[in-house]
C-alpha cells in the first residue's frame, strides 16, 4: 500500500531500445574511472577502492 492506504505504483518505469541492446551488452560490466592524480600519486587499487567504497556513503 502506499500514502494514506492508497495503492502505490511506479515512480519510474524501465524503458528499452531494442536496437541499443547488443551495443550495450559489449560494454556492460566496462567502466572509465577518470581521476586527476598522476599514478606515482595514486595506484589503480586504490582508485577502485575509493569507487568502491562511494556507495557506503
Amino acid at each position: 500500500m502506499g500514502v494514506g492506504g492508497r495503492a502505490s505504483r511506479p515512480l519510474l518505469a524501465e524503458t528499452y531500445r531494442e536496437e541499443r541492446l547488443p551495443e550495450e551488452e559489449a560494454i556492460h560490466g566496462w567502466y572509465l574511472l577518470e581521476v586527476h592524480l598522476w599514478p606515482p600519486e595514486v595506484s589503480p587499487g586504490a582508485v577502485l577502492t575509493h569507487y568502491e567504497r562511494l556507495a557506503e556513503v
